[in-house]
């Protein structure tokens, strides 16, 4: 099914095959996500056409659709789509249990125009992971200022939180993302904003923001941006 080979997934279907078989591995793809990774729309097809359901996920929760938007392709996304994929639906998640959706992969790859064609077939901009991460916050750990910078043109909430408090610029910091700290500023992100990684998500001890981030990862560029903008941030309070 990886190879792509549309003669033998004819034959294997004809004779009787399960179009919605998972694999018995940890994972337990679909027959369809190992036709995704195979990149041949014709087998994609011909499945869909026999059965195969489009949403389907494997044992570790993985879509079709969101096993094209990760790899970046886009005429694979835009045929799922076609025959009725869920855009928002939770199809993936990393090794730290956090579930994601098509358009979260998409830019935690930095694929840009799987971005945009997401986004154009219905995909939610701030549509959260379970750990409430959305696609902004993802792309802002990564060196992608352009899929950054479309995200909140499309009206991504660049002060939206994470279950934890965590913010778009608090990852930035984090990941001293110099371009992608003046785009989240520029369009209006709190400075001040603080998370925890304590179980407690209301405990005010322990809270950082993202000076102290940047500051323990060793960004000096990035702390100081935030903490100029933090000491405008505060010269502001309280100011009609």
């Amino acid at each position: 099914m990886y190879a792509g080979h549309f003669d033998l997934v004819k034959t294997l279907v004809e004779t009787g095959a399960d179009v919605n078989t998972r694999t018995t591995t940890e994972t337990g793809s679909t027959v369809l996500a190992f036709a995704v990774g195979g990149e041949n729309l014709k087998v994609i097809e011909y499945l869909l056409a026999h059965g195969a359901k489009v949403d389907l996920k494997g044992t570790d929760g993985a879509t079709a659709l969101c096993h094209a938007a990760v790899r970046g392709k886009n005429a694979i996304v835009e045929l799922l789509l076609s025959k009725g994929a869920d855009p928002n639906l939770h199809g993936m998640h990393d090794s730290t249990g956090n579930y994601t959706t098509p358009l979260i992969v998409a830019g935690i790859s930095n694929h840009l125009e799987t971005v945009k064609l997401l986004l154009s077939k219905g995909a939610k901009v701030d549509k959260r992971s379970n750990k409430g991460h959305t696609a902004l916050m993802e792309a802002a750990k990564q060196p992608s200022a352009a899929t950054v910078k479309w995200l909140i043109a499309e009206g991504a909430n660049v002060n939206a939180r994470s279950s934890h408090g965590q913010t778009a610029l608090i990852f930035a910091a984090y990941n001293g993302q110099i371009e992608i700290i003046k785009l989240l500023l520029a369009a209006g992100a709190d400075p001040l904003a603080t998370a925890t990684d304590d179980p407690d998500p209301d405990k005010e001890t322990g809270r950082y923001g993202p000076e102290i981030v940047a500051g323990q990862q060793g960004h000096p560029e990035a702390l100081e941006l935030i903490l100029d903008a933090q000491r405008r941030a505060r010269s502001t309070v309280g100011k009609p």
